[in-house]
C-alpha cells in the first residue's frame, strides 16, 4: 500500500537580520568582505567561512582553515607576544558581513552566494 509522507517541520535558516543581532563573539562562525588584493584572494575569503578565536580592542581576530598554498602570508597574526601564527586575520566589526554560533547557518549563505539564490 503506498502512503503519503507526512510533513516533516525542518528548520529553515534565519534571515540576514535574525542571524546578525548583537556583536559578535568569541567561537562565532564568521563570513567576512575582505579589502584586499589579488581579487582571487577576496573572492575565496568571501566564500569562506572563518571562526573568531580572540577580540582585540575593535579587532575580530579570525582563524581559517585550508588556506590555498602562497596566500599563506595574507594570514598571518603577530600576536602580543611576539610569536608568529598562520591561518589568522584580523577584521573589523564592520567588515564581518554575517556571524552564528551555528556552522551550518553560515554554510547555507556561502552556499546561497555560490549559487545565486
Amino acid at each position: 500500500m503506498k502512503y503519503i509522507k507526512t510533513y516533516e517541520n525542518i528548520q529553515a535558516p534565519r534571515t540576514y537580520e535574525e542571524l546578525n543581532i548583537g556583536k559578535p563573539e568569541i567561537g562565532d562562525y564568521v563570513i567576512i568582505k575582505p579589502y584586499t588584493n589579488p581579487r582571487e584572494l577576496s573572492d575565496w575569503i568571501m566564500n569562506t567561512m572563518g571562526k573568531i578565536i580572540d577580540i582585540d580592542d575593535d579587532l575580530y581576530v579570525i582563524k581559517y582553515d585550508n588556506i590555498p598554498k602562497g596566500w599563506e602570508g595574507h594570514f598571518t597574526y603577530s600576536g602580543d607576544d611576539g610569536y608568529y601564527v598562520e591561518g589568522i586575520r584580523k577584521a573589523y566589526k564592520f567588515a564581518i558581513l554575517h556571524w552564528s554560533k551555528d556552522k551550518n547557518e553560515i554554510e547555507v549563505i556561502i552556499n546561497a552566494n555560490k549559487y545565486n539564490l
